[in-house]
């Protein structure tokens, strides 16, 4: 009767570990992988404001832009000198450029900043399968300590010991 009372007792003592580790060992591993991607979420929010930057750059220079199209259509219409459409051309050119400027580096930031969340990401990831098997072979381990009264990392720890003697 009192190996039957000691598998009871087991059991419960098993379903009251794994009822409070696991909660635990979840809570851990959330705050543990926020903690993680804290230096990541910094750097996104950096790229973003610069997209946001670059975009709002754009659109005051197409504004800008639009203003000087305007300008040289209606000056085309009354008497002007060519002296007049020179500097008209001359600036609508510039705006243009400066335009093609910033679109290009706003496709190198927006490409760099897709490759960084990739990247991230994927670490991210890789971060969460390692402690979610971390945390699963403690919990078997737990399990076979308890159940077995020999744990997984001492049965490993004893195949090496009999493997040196060996040779």
């Amino acid at each position: 009767m009192d190996s039957f009372d000691d598998i009871i007792k087991g059991i419960i003592a098993l379903i009251l570990l794994v009822a409070f580790i696991l909660p635990l060992s979840w809570i851990l591993l959330a705050y543990f992988s926020e903690m993680q991607l804290q230096p990541y979420k910094q750097q996104l929010q950096q790229k973003e404001a610069e997209i946001q930057t670059l975009k709002q750059q754009i659109a005051q220079l197409e504004q800008q832009l639009e203003e000087w199209k305007q300008k040289y259509e209606r000056l085309k219409n009354e008497t002007i000198t060519k002296e007049d459409i020179e500097e008209l051309k001359h600036s609508i050119n510039l705006t243009q450029t400066r335009i093609n400027l910033l679109a290009q580096k706003f496709d190198i930031v927006n490409k760099n900043f897709i490759t960084a969340y990739n990247t991230y990401y994927t670490i991210f990831s890789i971060s969460i399968i390692l402690n979610v098997a971390f945390v699963v072979y403690i919990i078997v381990d737990l399990i076979s300590a308890t159940l077995f009264e020999a744990s997984i990392t001492m049965r490993i720890v004893n195949k090496f010991r009999r493997r040196r003697r060996k040779t």
